[in-house]
């Protein structure tokens, strides 16, 4: 039952796949026709311009762009205004929890006694006999409080380590 629940899967994902493409590919051609159409609006307006317009306009363009990266080499260069640290490097802010291992929980502080344990065996039983009786307590219970069921194991792992030892 599960394998065919993979195959129903993996072919609902291979044509939101298939759609994707075919929709990726109808915009790539709005797009090419569009550079094909601007094109030839260009071509049509540069043909009727004679030889030595087309001159004019291209030594006016390539003195234009060269100006204007001469400007920027220089002005790099030269430093004309206000300099700013481009690639300064700040001070790294590590993780709260950086080189920690969670051997803090074996440590002699983290001790829970008999009583604690018994309560927090209640509160176990508590939820799963709500779990069992009423699904909608118990689900807005773990709404509210996430990791309450990974909190219980944990302090479960810590009373038996210690009742190890």
């Amino acid at each position: 039952m599960l394998h065919l629940k993979k195959n129903k899967q993996t072919d609902s994902s291979q044509k939101n796949a298939a759609f994707r493409n075919t929709v990726a590919e109808k915009i790539a051609g709005i797009l090419l026709n569009g550079q094909v159409k601007f094109c030839n609006v260009v071509n049509t307006y540069l043909s009727k311009m004679s030889i030595q317009k087309l001159k004019i306009m291209l030594i006016t363009f390539c003195v234009g762009a060269g100006g204007y990266s001469i400007y920027l080499i220089g002005n790099s260069i030269a430093g004309g205004g206000k300099k700013e640290e481009v690639n300064k490097v700040g001070r790294l802010s590590l993780p709260k929890h950086f080189r920690r291992t969670g051997d803090e929980l074996s440590v002699k502080g983290n001790y829970i006694d008999d009583k604690s344990f018994n309560k927090i065996e209640q509160v176990k039983n508590y939820l799963d006999s709500l779990k069992l009786s009423n699904k909608k307590i118990y689900d807005s219970i773990l709404r509210a409080r996430p990791l309450l069921l990974d909190s219980i194991s944990i302090l479960e792992a810590i009373y038996y380590s210690q009742k190890q030892k």
